[in-house]
């Protein structure tokens, strides 16, 4: 009796195991949490525990897969599910870790998710032949009849480095694929995301199957990365979708939380009654909840409003232009009045024993706060002028000097005609003078 009822404890659990290995179905990539399985320091080339569906559990339990302990095992240092901006990832559907390329050296990998029974070939599989019923494909068990009626299954981001900081409205679907899980290679496109923190993001895979069984959800946690050349846009907050099959403008628009349902609490849809095929009606990441097929692009926060760039008033601040000489014509040239010099009309001065250093007659325009420029021109009786110039806006100013030449001491006996000479040279050097400065103001 007692061989009798261990022999049929370990049938039952042979039998549990059985179906556990070729149950359900996961996303499988190096990039994943618990891929080594759910014993520490163990890896389990036959690990199958990311494949177990939830089903009336309470949130705590179902949220990243919480229930079995998989959110606590981390992928490797390093390994990321890898993201390109505008490009595709790939990642493997198989009912077990061991029908993956990650395990036996991918020698157990086929066409599908796991290894089809009966000697059926890859061109037969999910084929209804003539005469016969459409039946639910259950080994392996995807959920469905065919290809066509698959559900559709998507990846969510969330730009969190903490597992735990990752919540239903930062956790953004990104990417869908229609009638999937079918073929175990499976390709998403991915939108043109930004960059992630310096500890990478977190992702999430989900499906909810229609049909074919529980109704039930998946839900994987993966440490992912954007890869390529990331956009600077942010992602919006996910709202939850809504159903809207018969009624499309009802459908949420922009960045969409994933499906949570059938469970005891945290459900973020509700459905009832028949879709458009007379079925009962089934959320899932397809046109029935608004979700496109491919990169999901309305995900992004609009750019923020360019801010005009401040400008003066045009009436306070005269416009920036590069200095300019005045013309000729608008500023024409004055003439120094003779009686500004005394040379002219007072006869020499005796003049003391020693000789006096020259002095110095000058005409000065309005003065200038720029620092001036000068202009010397020697005349040829020994008259030197100095021309200072400086041009501002909206003035201009001019300097100029003269220097004449020092007179001697004459003597008693020649004074009169040293006079006479001295005064016809002055006479001359005004008259250089007055046509240096005039020739000087016409050139500025």
């Amino acid at each position: 009796m007692t061989t009798f009822a261990t022999l049929s404890t370990v049938l039952l659990l042979s039998l549990s195991l059985s179906l556990r290995v070729y149950g359900h179905v996961a996303a499988w990539h190096k990039g994943m949490y618990c891929l080594n399985g759910t014993v520490p320091g163990e890896d389990n080339g036959n690990n199958n525990n990311p494949v177990v569906p939830m089903f009336k559990m309470k949130k705590e339990d179902w949220w990243m897969h919480h229930f079995d302990k998989c959110d606590e095992f981390p992928p490797a240092p390093g390994d990321f599910l890898e993201l390109p901006a505008n490009g595709n990832l790939t990642v493997e559907f198989a009912t077990n870790r061991a029908f993956t390329s990650l395990s036996y050296d991918g020698k157990k990998a086929g066409t599908f998710p796991g290894p089809l029974k009966n000697n059926l070939k890859d061109n037969e599989f999910g084929v209804t032949k003539a005469g016969e019923v459409p039946k639910c494909i259950t080994d392996p068990n995807i959920h469905t009849e065919n290809e066509t009626m698959a559900s559709g299954t998507a990846f969510a981001i969330s730009y969190q480095s903490d597992l735990k900081k990752v919540t239903p409205e930062n956790l953004v679907v990104f990417t869908v694929l229609y009638h999937s899980p079918w073929e175990r290679l499976a390709t998403y496109q991915v939108p043109n995301l930004p960059a992630c923190p310096p500890g990478g993001c977190h992702c999430a895979w989900g499906w909810v199957p229609n049909g074919c069984g529980e109704p039930n959800m998946y839900m994987m946690p993966y440490k992912c990365n954007v890869t390529g050349t990331p956009s600077s846009l942010s992602l919006a907050p996910a709202k939850p979708a809504v159903w809207c099959e018969d009624a499309p403008g009802n459908c949420t628009q922009g960045a969409k939380q994933m499906i949570f349902w059938n469970q005891l609490e945290g459900d973020n849809i509700e459905v009832e009654g028949k879709d458009l095929s007379g079925s009962p009606r089934s959320p899932a990441y397809n046109n029935k909840l608004g979700f496109k097929n491919g990169a999901q692009t309305d995900i992004f926060l609009a750019p923020p409003a360019e801010t005009p760039q401040s400008q003066p008033p045009q009436s306070q601040l005269p416009q920036s232009q590069p200095p300019q000489s005045q013309p000729p014509q608008s500023q024409p040239p004055q003439s120094l009045p003779t009686q500004s010099l005394p040379l002219q009309s007072q006869p020499p001065q005796s003049l003391p024993s020693q000789s006096q250093p020259p002095q110095a007659q000058t005409q000065t325009a309005p003065s200038s706060t720029q620092t001036p420029s000068m202009t010397t021109i020697r005349l040829s009786t020994g008259l030197t002028a100095s021309l200072t110039t400086s041009t501002v806006t909206p003035t201009s100013t001019t300097t100029v000097t003269g220097t004449l030449p020092a007179a001697g001491v004459p003597s008693d006996a020649a004074s009169s005609a040293q006079n006479s000479a001295l005064a016809h040279t002055r006479a001359c050097s005004l008259v250089e003078l007055l046509v240096a400065v005039t020739l000087l103001v016409v050139l500025l």
